[in-house]
């Protein structure tokens, strides 16, 4: 117990450690992917990935509120 290094993590799973760098480079590209457009089908209309994660949210919202039946989102990368 004494000991101050975090514990091994579970087997077949790994840690990852980024750099203050790689942590920005990361965020800038998870950024971009969510400017992205992709048609969504419920909407008629292209939405940002952004707009469609929110959409989604709201979906599942009513879907625990027995308000409609809960339909995901696939997209095709």
């Amino acid at each position: 117990m004494g000991s101050d290094e975090d514990p091994e993590p579970p087997a077949g799973r790994r840690r990852l450690l980024m750099t203050p760098m790689g942590s920005r480079k990361w965020v800038t590209a998870y950024e971009r992917r969510l400017a992205e457009t992709v048609e969504y089908p419920r909407a008629g209309c292209r939405l940002t990935y952004r707009q469609v994660l929110r959409e989604q949210v709201y979906c599942l919202a009513r879907h625990f509120l027995g308000q409609e039946r809960y339909q995901c989102f696939r997209c095709s990368w």
